[in-house]
């Protein structure tokens, strides 16, 4: 496919210029105040390029060898943070000062735990073993409950979808760009094998998929784990998981700000960026939700049921509004 003039992919002076601006942000640590490893310096290691077409979003995709995962967000500008942390952050003011504290999300992640482990038993016939922990964590993500797991998909398109499917406004009305995000997962393995000790070399090593979750569900809870990001992909997929190509990036360690502990990973190799984030235009909306409905990524193949058959109705409606819209106008 060739590339549209205005949209180039991956180049040497991009890269450079990547690296020129990483670079100086380490020189400079320190001098703004606060460390390397610090939420104003996330978006300085992310590679981020910005969309207005389907093709242009295509392009994007093809820059992309290897393997990676892929998150959609509906607001380009919203971090990467997991549903615990949101649940239990309190804005503080003390003195001049405004500030986010964690309200002990450890401590409250294992009681969600155990009452979901409780209580779920009157509702759901076939239930993960008891002590595989993080099968029981992706079901609570699966139904709601707040956990430290971020959702992620092998699938690009399936992570366009959901970086799409609803439209965000500015306060004055405006529409916001969405976000899709993705991650190199061989170089963020590859990251965090040289942060686990000896015992936890398993999660990144073991044979089996059994096994590196015996070895994950070990780690989870435990005080001694590093904090490093780590593929979690649990033994137990529901249909709905399987249809979104599901998988789960996962902080183990007690610091529980996900965009912190990945930060401290991608600030340790210069060789070229592990996140990306590909910024898409609202004006473009329309047209990627009809082409994803042309290769049936719809609500209705991600969500299986009469729930996410009657969500896909209404995407229908919105495109075809739009294309009546767009005869008239």
């Amino acid at each position: 496919m060739n590339s549209p003039s205005t949209f180039t992919g991956w180049s040497q002076n991009e890269l450079a210029e990547w690296r020129e601006r990483v670079l100086k942000v380490e020189s400079e640590t320190g001098s703004a105040g606060h460390p390397l490893v610090h939420r104003a310096n996330f978006d300085k290691f992310v590679l981020t390029r910005s969309a207005a077409t389907w093709h242009q979003v295509q392009y994007w995709f093809s820059q992309l060898p290897g393997k990676w995962a892929f998150r959609g967000q509906n607001d380009a500008t919203w971090r990467l943070a997991t549903s615990l942390e949101r649940a239990t952050t309190l804005t503080v003011k003390v003195g001049e000062n405004t500030g986010d504290m964690l309200l002990d999300p450890s401590f409250n992640e294992q009681n969600l735990l155990a009452e979901f482990q409780r209580r779920s038993k009157q509702y759901l016939k076939h239930l993960p073993d008891e002590s595989d922990t993080l099968s029981w964590l992706s079901l609570m993500q699966h139904y709601g409950a707040p956990t430290r797991l971020l959702d992620w998909t092998y699938s690009p398109y399936v992570g366009l979808f959901f970086a799409v499917q609803r439209l965000i406004l500015n306060d004055d009305g405006a529409p916001k760009p969405s976000g899709l995000w993705a991650i190199d997962l061989s170089r963020l393995q590859q990251a965090g094998w040289s942060r686990v000790g000896d015992k936890l070399q398993g999660i990144f090593q073991a044979p089996t998929l059994r096994s590196r979750c015996e070895q994950m569900n070990g780690a989870i809870f435990s005080p001694s784990s590093p904090s490093v990001v780590i593929l979690a992909d649990p033994l137990s997929l529901d249909e709905r998981m399987a249809a979104q190509q599901s998988t789960f990036l996962y902080a183990l360690g007690s610091n529980f700000n996900f965009d912190i502990v990945l930060l401290g990973m991608i600030s340790s190799t210069l060789d070229s960026p592990i996140v990306q984030k590909l910024e898409i235009a609202a004006s473009a909306r329309i047209e990627i939700l009809s082409e994803l409905e042309k290769a049936n990524i719809t609500a209705a193949s991600l969500f299986p049921g009469l729930d996410g058959f009657a969500r896909s109705l209404g995407d229908r409606l919105e495109i075809s509004v739009n294309r009546f819209a767009n005869m008239i106008g």
